[in-house]
């Protein structure tokens, strides 16, 4: 079994060599002696004297008493984002812990749907079997550990044949996964789907601020106000005489999104998982669900170095979807000028728009205290990765000159100041020294 991410062979856990797995551990006979056992310790009994409610480590419940003793965890944090987290136990197995809430995404729907489709080849984990139950509020999922290692890992090792190949075989899955339409965009359940394509806030993560709707009409009027904004600051005139002309050319010329067709939307190179010259499995399908035909290769086409070169590259697996999917030939490109003024309208507004916390909420956020004296690193707890679905409010375009104005003030301060400073360094090679105090010698 290889690594994921490094492409290296994980150590088998050997508990009866622990000096392998955790750092900092002392042959006990040639223990320092900062870590020498006193013997009074021993007549009194060592655990004796290690408080057994002292906590080390809030995440795992390690107690100073769990320190003096003998156990090592095989089970270690892996990943985390948001409010959840993927566990590995050992090398062959992992556990999702993640809040049943719109965070959760379509990772497990996803993953079931296609595997009860008869006559797919489209590499999956073997298994994922959840924990819990439908309702319950936190959602425990063992998954298998792929072997294999990513593409992403990879990538740079392979020879031009081997790359060829794993084209090949990505393009045939695409061509697998595509077969599979829907009538308006939805998950695989008929859930709502939110916009990770071009009305992105939150870095497409979570519930997402903007729905797809069910037509191209609903998507563009749940992102209407937005779009005006962004056409106020880049035409310089908040006067609607000239802002909804435009605001309709764009919906004009927006693309039909039918059919809508099954997209992973999230096709970096860390998900897919190979192994001796094959794809192994397709991981992290939360973002998964049906939608407008061009969107996969649109956000695809926005990756740079090897995802570019894997699949938006001149001779890269769109290309052998289907030529209409190439992103450098003519019909793409064509339609990318569609879509793409409407994805600048909305990002010029989307640094204005308002994230309001329901006011059901238990807690706007909460701000996580330091890990302990040692470890100064404190964090923070957002709403959003609390089950609450933010509520997105378009900044008013009416104020999109002045909002503009303020920005671009602020910038022409921030430019002043850093010529005065540059300025000032030039004519002093050193800063001037600070006051020194005559009685102690100190400087203040």
């Amino acid at each position: 079994m290889i690594d994921w991410a490094s492409g290296n062979v994980p150590v088998e856990h050997d508990y009866t060599h622990p000096e392998r797995h955790f750092e900092g551990l002392v042959a006990d006979s040639r223990r320092p002696d900062e870590v020498r056992i006193p013997l009074e310790w021993i007549k009194q009994g060592f655990r004796s004297n290690f408080d057994e409610t002292v906590l080390l480590c809030w995440a795992c419940g390690w107690t100073a008493e769990d320190q003096a003793g003998s156990y090592g965890p095989r089970i270690k944090m892996m990943h985390s984002r948001n409010n959840m987290g993927i566990w590995s136990i050992g090398t062959k197995w992992l556990i999702l812990d993640q809040p049943n809430d719109p965070n959760m995404g379509a990772d497990y729907m996803t993953w079931k749907f296609l595997k009860e489709q008869p006559g797919l080849t489209i590499p999956l984990l073997e298994t994922m079997q959840r924990l819990s139950e439908p309702n319950d509020p936190i959602q425990f999922t063992l998954v298998p550990r792929a072997q294999g290692s990513t593409l992403h890992a990879v990538w740079h090792k392979l020879t031009p044949e081997q790359k060829d190949s794993y084209k090949d075989q990505m393009a045939d899955i695409l061509k697998q996964l595509r077969q599979f339409t829907a009538p308006y965009p939805q998950r695989v359940n008929g859930d709502e789907l939110p916009d990770i394509v071009v009305g992105v806030c939150h870095g497409g993560h979570g519930p997402g601020c903007i729905s797809l709707g069910r037509t191209r009409e609903e998507w563009l009027e749940n992102m209407a106000d937005d779009l005006r904004f962004g056409i106020a600051v880049k035409c310089r005139t908040t006067d609607p005489d000239v802002i909804e002309p435009k605001l309709q050319e764009l919906k004009d010329s927006f693309p039909a999104g039918e059919p809508y067709t099954l997209s992973h939307m999230d096709l970096n190179l860390t998900n897919i998982i190979v192994k001796d010259d094959k794809i192994e499995a397709i991981i992290d399908w939360e973002m998964a669900g049906y939608y407008p035909w061009w969107a996969e290769v649109y956000t695809l086409l926005h990756m740079r170095n090897a995802e570019h070169d894997f699949f938006s590259g001149p001779d890269g697996v769109w290309s052998r979807v289907h030529p209409d999917l190439a992103p450098l030939g003519p019909a793409f490109q064509a339609m990318f000028d569609r879509i793409g003024p409407v994805a600048k309208a909305f990002d010029r507004a989307s640094l204005r728009a308002i994230h309001d916390v329901p006011a059901d909420a238990p807690q706007a956020s909460f701000h996580r205290p330091v890990f302990c004296k040692c470890k100064p690193r404190g964090g923070l707890i957002q709403a959003k990765d609390l089950g609450a679905v933010l509520k997105h409010t378009a900044g008013d375009w009416r104020d999109a000159l002045q909002h503009d104005a303020r920005k671009l003030a602020l910038v022409d301060r921030d430019l002043k100041e850093a010529a005065e400073l540059k300025a000032w360094r030039e004519e002093n090679s050193s800063p001037p020294s600070p006051p020194r105090d005559s009685k102690s010698g100190n400087t203040d």
